[in-house]
């Protein structure tokens, strides 16, 4: 009902300007009585700064007009005539914030605070009033037809109808709903002081009320007002009512106006969640220390540690876990540490109170209430469908990876018939998780019944649709984001108590440690140690200075094919060696794309072909390895064309397992890069590699065409090193567009730069350098080439380069010093190299080594390693100025679209000259 009012929007700018001073007091209040930047305790000047604020609030709310409009009053706000609207997120913003002021603590230095607090409830209380006033005139708007009595009794029956199957109905149920609407419904009711006695007799409401109480599950929602007490509080303020004192003790009983205890029956684990914000002066005092110790410490970091240390003993306490979690994170951004090992204290403090690793810990985000008489308790088995015959097939997984089909083993469990369902599930995925999943990707979708029946496939033949309806609703779904209704007796277990459950390979949490860093920043859980007989390999040659140990546990892989209880293959890394740093000159690829699948430079001088002997094998265990797919042509490339390409990309991975019994031969299990992060694969190399008749799927097992460990050029580690010498003395932001000033004059080019031998042909203005339109001839001879355009043997259109001689050209002298003569060009021996089709109108010849990051900041002036806009800015320069010379190469319009052939010219067995014919 609120979503539909929200729906009706006068205009957006008027409707600003007559709230406007309303938000601005918003402001203030917030800034007063809510300070986070920094996070401190509250002061009795700031009570005072909020009193100014609040009247305007109460004064404002006096007619009401402070959250109504009138969509025919003012009449520049559009909508139906006639029917006022309340801005409904002003007054969601302003009831919530009255909620936080209504729980303010004593502040020392004032005695405002306790009238402070009054005027919130008091408030809150008006602005629901008038919130009930509109929903009452909108069912009678709604449905003139029927009396202003009939009218209360279908919204107050529709309000208990919504709560019975959005919250109480044993199933899955959605927590959104209870954050969003429950509240208003609840704090409807609490407004509606003169409700009529027969609206709560007729509607159902007392006895959800009552349903609400003893509800086995129920979402934490409120900080003042739990929802369990609200309702309990309504209910016995409609039992003084005269009308129900005169019932008699069957009817109040039915109604759920019979006596309710003092507070609802829960048990003591129960969760209470007083709002961490209330708590600003005694956490103050502990940031301040944390304050002092980031300032003062230097080196020393023992006293940012004791900080952290009563930080994490805030754990103990019955918090909130969003705000402990908001507050740490504010803390990370007004306190700010260069200490990688200060970071992960601060990040294994917020992970406590994230989206848990285990289920177990998200059910404390629900109050359970369980009768006092729990009955006798009785084991319960919680078992994998896989483990029935005729079991339907899982579907894929997470992110591409092959499906999870292994059995899991039996858990077994205690659990008493009124125990919430919740609870349940929660403990048993758990337990699940932990034997089976890596700690830092359980899975968080299952589906669960109490007899096989819906997970084998033989049940659903012949089905008719009823039936197939029929079985469907025996599953329990569980999902992050939701929560499950009921008791355990709800389950309906049958002979044995056993439950069946399918897990989703799609559905698993995301945690910082996963999402947010790469394996060598990821804290661990402390339970998530490697078995004692998993293997530690030796460090390769560099040891230490160029190879950094990391636990095979960092790395999570498609979460579980590798954790702490795996058994296979036979030999399992404890640790593994991975780049110390991650150089693009050396590796080609840059540190934050570590862990993603991006191609990277050949650095393995010995590579072995399968088959590869399992001493062999067996050597590359922990290490970090280079391998190359198979290349295989595109399917629709014609039959008889000669198409030539570049090496086929090389990848880099790094192996924690190694199989040398099984019948195939030698396989190795690696982590690799993944679309966001690390994945992993499994390379057979037991058997020789095979041409393959289409692309290979890396996420299921392949042959590579060589395998090898990764080699380091045995330099000084970088903090040893020499730093690099400046770009320029000065930085020059205009440095580019003087030497594209001067492109005409300046055929020259350098190509080899970073040791990068290869030149890009094609549209690379509309494709980019990395397309696989754009074609990439390698093994070019390094040194000085020069540029042209037209063809001199024909009239036909045509760029091209061709190599000089040797040398090199310093890119960071000045501008003026790339202007360069044409030089005389011996004649060559053209060869088809391939054709390329040009959509666009325009082809280019770039030396790709002009792209690195070195050069490009060298050529620009600046210290921004943009290389997508630079190579589009010298690309277009080229074309559109006419000038087609560019740092690199040449480009140029072609006057027209079509295929264009390129050709080639050799000498020794390099690339010494290219150009483009159309």
């Amino acid at each position: 009902m609120q979503r539909e009012k929200a729906s009706r929007k006068p205009n957006l700018r008027a409707l600003n300007l007559h709230f406007s001073h309303i938000h601005d007091a918003h402001n203030v209040l917030w800034s007063a009585l809510l300070p986070l930047t920094p996070f401190r305790a509250l002061t009795p000047e700031d009570i005072a700064t909020a009193d100014p604020a609040l009247a305007l609030w109460e004064t404002s709310s006096d007619s009401i007009s402070i959250l109504s409009y009138d969509n025919g009053k003012p009449p520049e706000f559009s909508g139906a005539p006639g029917r006022a609207n309340t801005n409904l997120l002003l007054a969601e913003s302003m009831l919530r914030f009255c909620d936080y002021g209504a729980g303010l603590p004593d502040i020392a230095g004032t005695e405002e605070t306790a009238a402070l607090r009054q005027r919130f409830v008091r408030l809150r209380r008006h602005i629901e009033r008038a919130l009930l006033a509109e929903a009452r005139s909108d069912e009678r708007l709604d449905r003139q037809d029927r009396s202003d009595a009939q009218c209360d009794l279908d919204l107050v029956r529709d309000w208990a109808t919504e709560i019975q199957d959005e919250l109480l109905n044993p199933g899955q149920r959605t927590e959104h709903w209870t954050y969003e609407s429950l509240p208003w419904t609840l704090g409807y009711l609490t407004a509606w002081d003169d409700i009529e006695f027969s609206v709560l007799t007729n509607s159902g409401i007392t006895s959800v009320m009552r349903d609400i109480v003893y509800a086995p599950t129920i979402p934490v929602v409120s900080y003042t007002q739990p929802i369990r007490n609200w309702a309990a509080s309504l209910l016995r303020r409609w039992a003084l009512r005269p009308e129900a004192e005169a019932l008699n003790p069957t009817e109040k009983a039915r109604l759920g106006l019979e006596a309710l205890p003092e507070t609802p029956q829960l048990p003591e684990q129960n969760y209470t969640v007083p709002n961490i914000l209330y708590r600003t002066g005694d956490i103050a005092r502990d940031f301040q220390e944390l304050r002092e110790a980031l300032t003062e410490a230097g080196d020393d970091h023992s006293r940012i540690f004791r900080a952290l240390d009563k930080m994490d003993g805030w754990e103990a306490e019955a918090l909130s876990s969003q705000g402990f979690r908001d507050a740490l994170l504010q803390l990370q951004m007004t306190l700010r540490h260069p200490a990688a090992e200060v970071g992960d204290r601060m990040y294994a403090s917020i992970r406590k109170f994230t989206i848990p690793t285990h289920i177990e810990r998200r059910v404390t985000g629900f109050s359970h209430h369980t009768p006092p008489a729990r009955g006798p308790p009785f084991g319960l088995t919680f078992r994998d469908k896989n483990a029935l015959p005729g079991a339907i097939p899982s579907l894929g997984s997470y992110g591409g990876a092959p499906s999870d089909k292994r059995t899991w083993e039996d858990v077994s469990v205690e659990a008493h018939a009124t125990d919430p369902i919740n609870v349940l599930f929660g403990a048993c995925i758990s337990a699940a998780n932990a034997r089976h999943r890596h700690p830092l990707a359980p899975l968080t979708g299952f589906s669960i019944a109490s007899t096989p029946e819906p997970f084998c496939t033989a049940s659903w033949v012949g089905k008719t649709g009823a039936e197939a309806q029929e079985l469907q609703s025996r599953l329990w779904e569980v999902r992050i984001g939701r929560f499950v209704q009921g008791q355990v007796s709800d389950l309906q277990l049958t002979a044995g108590n056993v439950l069946y459950y399918n897990r989703s390979n799609f559905s698993r949490v995301s945690v910082p440690e996963l999402s947010m860093k790469q394996p060598g920043q990821r804290t661990l859980p402390p339970a998530c140690e490697a078995p004692a007989h998993w293997i530690r390999p030796a460090a390769p040659p560099g040891g230490e200075a160029l190879w950094q140990c990391l636990p095979s546990l960092s790395f999570v892989g498609n979460g579980d094919d590798f954790y702490p209880g795996a058994t296979t293959p036979a030999a399992i890394a404890s640790h593994v060696y991975v780049p110390r740093t991650f150089d693009h000159a050396r590796l080609g690829i840059y540190p934050h794309a570590a862990y993603r699948r991006e191609p990277t430079k050949d650095s393995t001088p010995m590579k072995f072909e399968p088959p590869l002997s399992a001493a062999q094998a067996l050597a590359l265990l922990g290490r970090a390895i280079q391998y190359e797919v198979p290349a295989v042509p595109p399917p629709d490339a014609p039959p008889k064309k000669k198409r030539r390409k570049g090496p086929p990309p090389v990848y880099w991975g790094v192996v924690w397992g190694v199989d040398v019994v099984g019948p195939a031969g030698p396989v190795l299990r690696i982590f690799t890069g993944g679309d966001y992060q690390e994945t992993s694969a499994t390379l057979k190399v037991g058997a020789p590699c095979a041409v393959p008749a289409e692309p290979i799927d890396t996420t299921c097992a392949f042959t590579p065409k060589w395998v090898g460990a990764l080699v380091l050029d045995d330099d000084l580690p970088e903090e040893m090193a020499p730093p690099p010498p400046p770009i320029n003395n000065e930085m020059d932001p205009d440095r580019l567009l003087r030497i594209l000033a001067l492109a005409a004059e300046s055929p020259h080019f350098e190509v080899g730069i970073d040791g990068d031998c290869v030149v890009l042909a094609g549209e690379i203005a509309l494709h980019g350098i990395d397309a696989d339109a754009v074609e990439k001839i390698p093994n070019c001879r390094t040194g000085i080439w020069q540029g042209g355009r037209d063809d001199p043997d024909t009239e036909r259109f045509a760029i091209w380069v061709r190599w000089l001689r040797a040398g090199s050209i310093d890119l960071r002298q000045p501008p003026e010093a790339f202007v360069a003569a044409r030089e005389d060009e011996p004649p060559l021996e053209w060869s088809l190299y391939t054709s390329l089709s040009v959509d666009g109108g325009c082809v280019s010849l770039l030396a790709r080594g002009v792209t690195a990051p070195e050069a490009v900041c060298a050529l620009t002036g600046t210290e921004e390693e943009d290389v997508e806009g630079f190579v589009e800015c010298v690309v277009l320069h080229g074309a559109e100025e006419g000038t087609f010379h560019i740092p690199g190469g040449v480009s140029t319009y072609t006057g027209g679209d079509g295929a264009f052939e390129v050709y080639t010219a050799r000498a020794e067995g390099q690339v010494v000259g290219i150009k483009i014919v159309g």
